[in-house]
């Protein structure tokens, strides 16, 4: 029996485990006797649902939920989700007689697919009001917030959440942290009650199966914010809502800036998450450190700072031992990688004498070490735990696309060694370059070097000549090599974002709002 002849339910059911909206519009071209099935114009339509805390989107999305309700197949269009709106908190919701003249049979509708979201009880009547309600009328506010951004914060959620439990192909979503701040107490979210019953058991729930990629759209909910400086979240609090979902792989955000009262530590290899991207953000490497040890998996890790401005002129501590042994526990699947923090490691002594090079070393072991004191417990154990490491970039035998700043690329090939204590003396044999082209993995097929200018360093020459030589030869599996002819620079954070406005990155660079 050939496939055409199979019965249309068939199709359809075939259909429905596409996941990639392009393939079914490829499909839909290549076979005539499917275009019809495929329906392409209402695929387009439920492909990606956004909500903005604004009256048009959130009419807008609780007319695309009513129409999944009464057509449920709809739900299977949807492969992303994205709430683009800061989260607004100064009070709480406010249970208020419904404003959206829903009939009963409706009513009943969405009633049921709350309940399939997993709210019960008080949370389910709390989700069905919130759902219910209108921005409009929304009056009333707490000093500088006015209570109809909260009110668009719990709809937005409310909408998200309950589209989620009806889309079992949702393959992306976009959202701000869903929380003010990490434990805030007296306040419940509904897109975090959401996702942490979810937590609890994810293989039980049928949607959430096929969530691979979450992005944390990190827009301030501050009246003050103007876009010159980083931006508060608490990243590992977010991330740890997300990191038990059985299909997930990828998690990243942007011009993020911790603060001592976040979340501090991850429990270790238990995440299934394998892909990270944090970019133009101002964390230190303890952050990093927690969430790479928290992967069972490794695959790619993006770092980056700069972008903004540091509200209080400080520069994150980036400590690349640390970040080096942590991904050594992942020599084995990393696959690309990209840290642009030249700027804030402190390699300097690479290029000096011995003395320099044993101070570069004493630095290495304290900030950013497990012998720091005034060190969170359960960031000083997972630090012990990954100092005795060893190894270098060579290790690294699935490592495909590198990109690095020269002084961290040279010290990456020196590699680290295995220490219980904190180094009190460095030999002239721990201070001899590598030749960074011997150190190269042979799995490696695209090199980027930020930093470089040719004649500030005869030792830096010497390695970019030999970096050429090794890639013009064509011995190896090496594609592409950037940054050896054309300065590529070092990103910083911005000093001055009142004289360098050019210098400051903005979320409409990734399709959202800028956050002022």
């Amino acid at each position: 029996m050939s496939f055409l002849s199979l019965p249309p339910e068939i199709h359809q059911r075939i259909l429905s485990y596409i996941l990639s909206a392009r393939d079914v519009a490829a499909l839909s071209i290549q076979c005539r006797a499917l275009h019809a099935m495929c329906d392409m114009p209402t695929r387009k339509i439920y492909d990606t649902i956004s909500i903005y805390s604004n009256d048009e989107s959130i009419d807008g999305a609780f007319g695309l939920l009513m129409n999944i309700l009464k057509r449920p197949t709809l739900g299977h269009y949807v492969r992303h989700v994205e709430s683009c709106s800061a989260t607004f908190l100064s009070m709480e919701f406010k249970e208020t007689a419904p404003q959206r003249g829903v009939n009963d049979e409706d009513t009943a509708l969405v009633r049921g697919a709350v309940k399939k979201a997993g709210f019960s009880g008080h949370s389910e009547d709390r989700v069905v009001n919130m759902l219910m309600q209108r921005m409009e009328h929304a009056t009333g506010s707490y000093g500088f917030y006015k209570y109809r951004d909260t009110l668009g914060t719990f709809i937005a959620q409310a909408l998200i959440a309950v589209l989620i439990a009806l889309s079992p192909n949702l393959t992306s979503m976009a959202t701000p942290p869903p929380f003010r701040w990490h434990g805030q107490e007296g306040v419940s979210y509904p897109l975090v009650e959401f996702l942490r019953q979810v937590k609890a058991s994810p293989e039980a729930k049928p949607y959430f199966q096929n969530l691979r990629k979450v992005y944390l759209i990190n827009k301030s909910d501050s009246t003050w914010s103007d876009g010159r400086f980083y931006v508060p979240m608490d990243f590992l609090a977010c991330w740890e809502l997300f990191d038990q979902l059985p299909s997930i792989e990828s998690i990243g955000a942007d011009l993020v800036v911790a603060d001592e009262n976040d979340k501090q530590a991850l429990e270790s290899r238990l995440s299934n998450i394998s892909r990270i991207a944090i970019n133009h953000s101002h964390i230190n490497s303890n952050i990093l450190v927690q969430c790479i040890s928290s992967c069972r998996i490794l695959r790619e890790l993006q770092y980056s700072i700069g972008g903004r401005a540091s509200s209080d002129g400080s520069s994150p501590t980036v400590n690349p031992k640390a970040i080096i042994k942590a991904i050594l526990g992942h020599k084995d699947s990393l696959e690309i990688l990209d840290l642009d923090v030249d700027s804030v490691t402190r390699l300097e002594g690479l290029a000096g004498d011995e003395y320099d090079y044993e101070s570069m070393e004493f630095e290495l072991d304290r900030d950013g070490s497990p012998f720091k004191e005034w060190v969170h417990p359960g960031v000083s154990e997972s630090l012990r735990s990954i100092w005795m490491r060893q190894g270098s970039l060579k290790d690294f035998g699935t490592l495909k696309e590198l990109s690095l700043g020269l002084e961290f690329l040279v010290y990456f090939a020196r590699g680290v060694r295995a220490s219980e204590a904190p180094v009190e003396e460095a030999s002239m044999e721990d201070h001899e370059w590598p030749i960074v082209a011997d150190c190269l993995p042979e799995s490696l097929e695209y090199l980027c070097i930020r930093g470089y200018e040719k004649g500030v360093s005869e030792e830096l020459d010497r390695q970019v000549d030999a970096l050429m030589a090794y890639y013009e030869s064509g011995s190896s599996n090496l594609k592409e090599i950037k940054g050896l002819v054309e300065t590529i620079p070092n990103s910083d954070t911005v000093g001055s974002p009142d004289n360098n406005g050019e210098l400051l990155w903005s979320l409409t660079e990734m399709g959202y709002e800028s956050d002022w």
